[in-house]
C-alpha cells in the first residue's frame, strides 16, 4: 500500500495536472504571460464578425505609419516582460534622449 502525498519524499510525489500547471506557470511567468496575451488576441479576434476584421485591416494598410507604431509599441511592451527587454528598453531610451540635445545640469 502506497503511503498517502503528504509523506512521501518530494521526488516521488505525484503531481496533478493542475497542480503541474500552477507549478510550471510559476517558473516561466514571462512566457506563460505571452501565451495568455496572445491567446486572448486570438480568440478575441475569432470573436469578432469578419466585417470588423476586414474593417481593421483595411485601417492597417490604409495607414502603415500608424500600424507601425502600434506594431513597435506591442513590441515594447512584449520586451518588458524578460530582464534582457529591459536593458535593450533603457539602452535604446537613452539613446534617443542623450544623442546631441543638451541637458539641464541637474541631470548631470
Amino acid at each position: 500500500m502506497q503511503p498517502p502525498d503528504e509523506t512521501r519524499l518530494p521526488g516521488e510525489q505525484h503531481l496533478g495536472v493542475w497542480r503541474r500547471l500552477t507549478l510550471w506557470v510559476s517558473l516561466n511567468r514571462p512566457f506563460a504571460w505571452l501565451v495568455g496575451l496572445t491567446a486572448g488576441l486570438v480568440l478575441f479576434l475569432a470573436w469578432l464578425p469578419s466585417y470588423v476584421r476586414m474593417f481593421f485591416w483595411h485601417g492597417l494598410m490604409a495607414q502603415p505609419i500608424l500600424a507601425s507604431m502600434t506594431l513597435g509599441f506591442s513590441l515594447l511592451a512584449l520586451s518588458l516582460l524578460w530582464s534582457a527587454g529591459q536593458r535593450m528598453d533603457a539602452w535604446a531610451f537613452l539613446f534617443l534622449t542623450c544623442g546631441e540635445a543638451t541637458h539641464p545640469g541637474w541631470i548631470g
